[in-house]
């Protein structure tokens, strides 16, 4: 990860701080999910609810393999 310096306004950092610091994240923390947000393609929020769940479950297969003809073979 690369480090970036930033100069803001001193109130506007303190008020930054203290909104991320309510919603329990680091000032840094808060400017990497404001700046993966803004650069990303816009997702809904049920989209962004799926892909945090999928990436706090971490689905793993435990190695199985599936072949396309398993998968439509009862259809």
């Amino acid at each position: 990860m690369k480090n970036v310096t930033l100069s803001l306004d001193e109130k506007l950092l303190a008020a930054a701080r203290k909104y991320a610091a309510s919603r329990g994240m680091s000032f840094q923390s808060f400017l990497r999910e404001l700046i993966r947000r803004a650069v990303k393609p816009h997702r809904s929020s049920e989209e962004d609810e799926f892909f945090r769940l999928v990436e706090e479950l971490q689905p793993d297969s435990g190695g199985w393999k599936w072949s396309r003809k398993e998968v439509y073979e009862d259809l």
